[in-house]
C-alpha cells in the first residue's frame, strides 16, 4: 500500500471570474500564486519524492514554488489535462459564468461521443484517459504528488465508482452492434452520473486542495468526501 496525493491547481485567471483569452492556457491569478506559495511550504514537510502535473500551465505554475525548494526532484507531465468538451477557439475571451452555460448545455445533451471540433474531447475518450490515469497511479512512487484539475479528478472519482466503466473503452471500435448498443447505454448512464455529481451535487476539488489516496494493486481508497474504497479490475 502506498499514498499518492492528488492536488487541484491553485486559483487561475479562468476560474477567478475574469474574462480570459484562452481558458486552457490560463495562468494563475494573484491569489492563486499566493496559494501555490503556501502549498509549497506545506509540501516541503511531507517527504514528497516526485511530482506530476498536466500539460496545462496552471498545474505547472502551482507546482513551481515547490520545485524551487526541491529543484532536483523527479517531475513529469501526465495525460491528466482538464476535460475539454468544447473546441478551445469557441471559448476564448469568455468568463467562467459564460462557460458554465455551455457546460450545462453539453451535459444536458447526454451524448458520450459528441465532439465540438478537432481539438475537443468526447466523453467516451475521456473515460479511456481516466482508465489510463488509474493504471498510472499504481506505478507512481510512494508519497508522490499529482497536480491536476478539479473536474478531471471529480470525473475520475465517478468512474471509479461505476463497475461497468471498463467495458466503455471499446465503444468506438466495437464491431458487434449489440455490444456497441450496450456500450452506448452504459456510457449515457455514466455521463448522467457525472453530470449529477458536477451540476446537481456540485462536488469538486477545492483550489490547492491536497487529497491523500491509499493505492494498492486492488484498491484505491480515500477518506475525503465523494470518494470511498473502490476495487480495480
Amino acid at each position: 500500500m502506498k499514498t499518492i496525493f492528488l492536488i487541484r491547481h491553485a486559483e487561475s485567471v479562468a476560474n477567478s471570474g475574469e474574462r480570459n483569452p484562452d481558458p486552457n492556457q490560463a495562468e494563475l491569478s494573484s491569489f492563486g500564486h499566493q496559494q501555490a506559495e503556501q502549498l509549497a511550504e506545506t509540501l516541503r514537510t511531507m517527504d514528497i519524492p516526485a511530482i506530476y502535473y498536466s500539460r496545462f500551465p496552471r498545474t505547472q505554475l502551482t507546482a513551481a514554488p515547490f520545485l524551487k525548494i526541491r529543484s532536483h526532484m523527479t517531475k513529469q507531465v501526465l495525460p491528466i489535462h482538464e476535460f475539454t468538451h468544447r473546441e478551445p477557439a469557441t471559448v476564448k475571451h469568455t468568463t467562467e459564468q459564460e462557460r458554465r452555460k455551455l457546460w450545462e448545455e453539453y451535459w444536458g445533451r447526454n451524448d458520450p461521443e459528441a465532439t465540438d471540433g478537432p481539438n475537443s474531447e468526447s466523453f467516451i475518450a475521456l473515460t479511456a484517459r481516466i482508465r489510463r490515469f488509474t493504471m498510472i497511479l499504481k506505478s507512481l512512487p510512494n508519497r508522490s504528488a499529482v497536480f491536476g484539475h478539479g473536474r478531471f479528478f471529480t470525473l475520475w472519482g465517478v468512474q471509479m465508482e461505476y463497475p461497468e466503466a471498463d467495458f466503455l473503452n471499446g465503444i468506438q471500435k466495437e464491431p458487434d452492434i449489440k455490444a456497441r448498443q450496450t456500450s452506448n447505454s452504459l456510457a449515457k448512464e455514466l455521463m448522467q452520473l457525472s453530470a449529477n455529481r458536477l451540476l446537481v451535487e456540485k462536488k469538486n476539488f477545492a483550489n490547492a486542495q491536497i487529497v491523500p489516496f491509499e493505492v494498492s494493486e486492488e484498491t484505491i481508497t480515500c477518506s475525503a468526501p465523494n470518494f470511498g474504497a473502490v476495487t480495480l479490475p
